[in-house]
């Protein structure tokens, strides 16, 4: 997967994380190879031209958080929580009031954060949930970029789908859903989605 696929397909993820919460602005960072700083990749909404690059130290901030403890967060206030890097929110230009965060994770360590900003509640909605599982297709997505960044051949496409076979029924799940937006996008572009 080419790193401009990895990056729309990250953004078609902020993009329904947005919808479907209801948030003003939803932003996904992944860790940097330093492993100090987290680089956001994909944003939509308020802010989300100005933060789409900047690094972030893991020290700093609701996202450094979730990436260092690899715990999913809710915090209510951010200007009253001292995890919050006012000043790096201000310099994207939108300072929100509410954040909910999830850890990418994959082999067991996190690997990024997806963060959801001044969602609309909905009761009998488990928001966490939502963000968790868009975390894990997110984390997916960013798992396949890197591992086919370095390869000049492209994966064979029959060893990603026997490998897909042999997991889980809840990953197969999220496997699936990734495939789903990937050709989504596909089809967005232009390109042939062909049939699966």
């Amino acid at each position: 997967m080419a790193a401009q696929d990895a990056d729309a397909l990250l953004s078609s993820i902020v993009e329904l994380g947005r919808h479907v919460l209801g948030a003003a602005a939803c932003s996904l960072a992944v860790l940097d190879s330093d492993e100090e700083h987290v680089v956001f990749r994909a944003a939509c909404g308020a802010g989300a031209d100005d933060v789409t690059g900047l690094r972030l130290p893991v020290s700093r901030g609701i996202a450094g958080w979730v990436v260092s403890s690899g715990q999913p967060i809710a915090v209510q206030d951010g200007l009253a929580d001292p995890r919050f890097a006012a000043d790096f929110a201000e310099s994207t230009g939108y300072v929100p009031r509410s954040i909910l965060a999830a850890p990418l994770t994959a082999s067991g360590e996190p690997v990024g954060v997806i963060e959801v900003l001044d969602r609309t509640p909905v009761d009998g909605r488990d928001d966490m949930d939502l963000l968790t599982r868009l975390a894990t297709q997110a984390a997916m997505a960013v798992e396949l970029a890197d591992a086919t960044a370095g390869s000049a051949a492209a994966p064979d496409p029959h060893a990603v789908l026997a490998e897909v076979g042999r997991l889980g029924p809840q990953e197969q799940q999220a496997a699936a859903a990734l495939l789903t937006g990937f050709l989504s996008y596909l089809g967005r572009r232009g390109g042939s989605a062909g049939v699966v």
